[in-house]
Formats: C-alpha cells, sequence, structure tokens
C-alpha cells in the first residue's frame, strides 16, 4: 500500500468483513445488564433488550461518516433481527426495468449471444471498411488495431468490441444477482449460527467489576481461552480474550476490546480490536431506538512484514508532505489539513508502532420511511 493508498484508501486498513463478522457479534452478544448475578443473566437481559430497542421499526436508513466518505445504509427486520440491505437491491425495487426482472441465467444468455455474434458483427465491419477503400496500403490493419484495442476497454468503436464490452456487463450483472440472493437467503442462517456462538459463548463469561464510562454505571464481562477460529478472506482469525463493558441501566454496549490471533499463510500475528460507543439518540421515527452515533475504532496489528516496509515509505514520503505544507500560504495549508488531516494522523500513528483509530458518526438517522434514490449516492466531503 503506497503512500498515496493509505490516503485514499484508508478503509483498506480495516479488517474484512468476516473478522468483523467476529467482534461485531462479539459486541451484540455481550452488552447487558448491571446488576445481574450471572454474568449469563447480564447476556440474556442483553438480549431482551436488543429486541426490545428495535420494537416499531420495520426498517432503517442512516448516512454515516468515516473521515471524508459519506454512505448510506439502509437495513430492514428479517425476522427478530435487522438485515443489511445491498444499495443495488434497493436501487432495483425502485426503479425495476427489464434488467432489474431478468434472471441471472437470462442475463448470461443474452451475453452468450452477444458473444457470438460480435465476430460476425466485426466481419462485416472489415468488408464494409474493404469496400470503402480505405483498407489498402495496410489501412485495414491500422483501423481494425485501433478501433479493436483500445487503451481502456470501454473505448472500443467496432461493433464486436461494444457487444463484447456489454455481454462483460451483463456477466458481471448476474453474478451480483447471484451473490445479492445468496446473502439474503443466507442471512436468517448466519444469524441463527450468530445466536448458537452467544449461547456458547455464555458460559464461558464472567463478571469482572464494575466501571464508569461516560457518567454512566457499566459492569464489564470478560472471556478468556475462548479459542473461537473463524475463516477470513485470506486466512483464519482466533479471537481469544473479549471484555465488554455495557451500560448499567439500558443494556448497551458502550465498549468492548477483543484479542486475537490473525493468521494469513505462514505469517501470525497478535491483534487487537476495540470500539468505543457514545452519543446514544434517536432518529426521526425510530420510537424508542436508541444508537450510538458516534463510534471510535481502534485495531492493532493489522499490518503485515510488507505493509509495515511501504509503511516506511509512506512515512518517508509524509515528511516530505509536512515540509510541502509548512511552505503552503495559511489558507491554503488549512484547506489541505481539512482534506487530508486524519489520514495523515492515522499514518503517523502506525508509523510510530501505534493503533490504526478512526471514527465513525451518524449525521442522519430515520426509520420507517425508505430512502428516495436521490439518498442513495455515496459522496466525498
Amino acid at each position: 500500500m503506497t503512500f498515496s493508498k493509505f490516503l485514499t484508501a484508508p478503509h483498506a486498513a480495516l479488517p474484512n468483513g468476516r473478522v468483523l463478522a467476529v467482534w461485531l457479534v462479539a459486541a451484540c452478544v455481550f452488552p447487558a445488564a448491571v446488576s445481574a448475578e450471572t454474568a449469563s443473566d447480564v447476556i440474556d437481559k442483553m438480549i431482551a433488550a436488543e429486541k426490545a430497542n428495535y420494537a416499531g421499526v420495520d426498517n432503517l436508513f442512516q448516512r454515516t461518516r468515516l473521515l471524508r466518505h459519506i454512505t448510506p445504509e439502509y437495513f430492514e427486520k428479517d425476522g427478530d433481527y435487522m438485515r443489511p440491505v445491498p444499495l443495488p437491491e434497493l436501487l432495483e425495487r425502485q426503479q425495476p426495468n427489464e434488467m432489474s426482472e431478468a434472471t441471472p441465467e437470462q442475463l448470461e444468455h443474452a451475453a452468450g449471444v452477444l458473444r457470438m455474434e460480435s465476430a460476425r458483427a466485426d466481419a462485416a465491419f472489415r468488408q464494409e471498411i474493404a469496400d470503402s477503400g480505405l483498407g489498402g496500403h495496410g489501412g485495414m490493419a491500422m483501423i481494425m488495431g485501433l478501433a479493436s484495442n483500445p487503451p481502456e476497454q470501454w473505448l472500443t468503436s467496432t461493433p464486436g468490441g461494444m457487444m463484447n464490452l456489454y455481454a462483460t456487463f451483463l456477466e458481471g450483472a448476474a453474478e451480483a444477482k447471484r451473490e445479492m440472493a445468496k446473502e439474503k437467503a443466507d442471512f436468517p442462517s448466519q444469524a441463527e449460527a450468530n445466536l448458537q456462538m452467544i449461547n456458547d459463548l455464555k458460559s464461558r463469561t464472567r463478571i469482572i467489576g464494575h466501571q464508569v464510562v461516560f457518567d454512566r454505571n457499566a459492569i464489564e464481562l470478560g472471556a478468556d481461552d475462548l479459542d473461537v477460529v473463524q475463516q477470513t478472506e485470506d486466512g483464519t482469525f482466533s479471537l481469544e480474550s473479549l471484555r465488554i463493558l455495557v451500560d448499567a441501566e439500558r443494556y448497551f454496549p458502550v465498549q468492548f476490546k477483543i484479542i486475537g490471533t490473525l493468521s494469513q499463510g505462514a505469517e501470525s500475528r497478535s491483534m487487537t480490536i476495540e470500539r468505543i460507543d457514545s452519543q446514544f439518540s434517536r432518529g426521526d421515527g425510530c420510537g424508542g431506538l436508541l444508537k450510538p452515533h458516534r463510534s471510535v475504532m481502534r485495531l492493532g496489528g493489522m499490518l503485515t512484514e510488507q505493509e509495515r516496509i511501504e509503511l516506511a515509505e509512506a512515512e518517508a514520503q509524509l515528511a516530505d508532505l509536512d515540509k510541502q505544507l509548512a511552505s503552503m500560504p495559511a489558507q491554503q495549508r488549512d484547506m489541505m489539513m481539512t482534506m487530508m488531516g486524519p489520514q495523515i494522523e492515522m499514518i503517523k500513528n502506525l508509523a510510530a508502532g501505534g493503533d490504526i483509530e478512526v471514527a465513525t458518526e451518524i449525521i442522519e438517522l430515520r426509520c420507517n420511511r425508505p430512502p428516495v434514490p436521490e439518498e442513495l449516492v455515496p459522496n466525498v466531503l
């Protein structure tokens, strides 16, 4: 990851979805009560509080800010759980057309027909060039070369090339439809599996003590020697221990930390993930639903050996950037820091051997009123 990638794609340093699932389950598993006699009682009260919190909420729309990125997110109730709805799925519902109503098999069939016809279309194109007299003295090779081999596929100008381009688009749409359908079909079983994980961990969790967090009483739950292993995209993550601080009155999580080992090929390294939730408030039309509007995440041990080498190179480039910033007029420097300040600070923390720290804020929250298409466009500040 180069310096520019550290600046423009900080999300690439975050754990992938399957690793996140482990600690997200843990966060939802253990946010429970204050005066319970046992950790098991605390967890049961947490589950009840979670369900009660979403009572009367059929769908939820929120816009979140991570660094300079604003992302729309939509959730729908599916049984006892809130399912994240991919934005393409939602857009297909709101703006149905022939493409959205087609099955993956129909899309792939259409792509196959286009590819079969593309060679015939290019042959006819060659014949037209030859008949026009432009094909002599190497003209045919030059015209077909420029038209068929552009620097980018979408710049192709031969009939066959454009047909193949559209076929590629249809094949991608078919794959996306299958993935969305699978995620939707798998959601209930995955939610039940997460609940089973909760029950499996319940007997291994204990009450450690009490703390005051954000001026509210909280109870600390902990579990060690867990050895809960989940597959990641390119390895495995073994959850070893966790600590959860839960609001003593509301039974909501306010802080949690997990420690585990991430294994990728021959390399294994310790990793910590910590999240702190705050600024609980309600949204428009959400009834009694309370959600944290600010979450700070700290990640330690995320970088591979190769990424640490690249980070050292990025640190050297960052020193040059500091010199450039120092030579800029104040107004220009302030503008640059507004745009890149959080990313630069994150790189400096990493280079100093610290953790990645990012804050996510909910800037809009409402319930039972799905978004219109115009609200589903991500943007960058």
